[in-house]
């Protein structure tokens, strides 16, 4: 395909969300950094700061109780950022399934 060309400029592409880990210990971390929960909400703000469509993905591994993991996504929230997704792993296709 032969595109017109355009004067406009690019549209800058969203910032990759951030990744919020809750481990089976209940250790929260953002990407790869283990955090305090009580620092949580700070550190978020200020990430909020530099980037105002912030969003954050939170990851809870499957021992954690659901409860401590909508708690974590609370302070996402109290931080002031309402893009907050939960993320999990896609099930294996049933066997033969296509």
């Amino acid at each position: 395909v032969d595109l017109p060309r355009s004067a406009a400029p690019r549209v800058a592409s969203p910032a990759p969300p951030v990744v919020l880990t809750v481990t089976r210990d209940g250790a929260v971390h953002i990407g790869e950094e283990r955090v305090e929960e009580a620092a949580l909400a700070a550190r978020l703000a200020a990430m909020k700061d530099g980037n105002p469509d912030l969003a954050v993905h939170v990851r809870g591994d499957r021992a954690v109780p659901y409860g401590e993991v909508l708690r974590v996504m609370g302070r996402v929230v109290a931080a002031g950022i309402p893009r907050v997704s939960l993320i999990a792993e896609a099930e294996p296709a049933a066997a033969g399934a296509r």
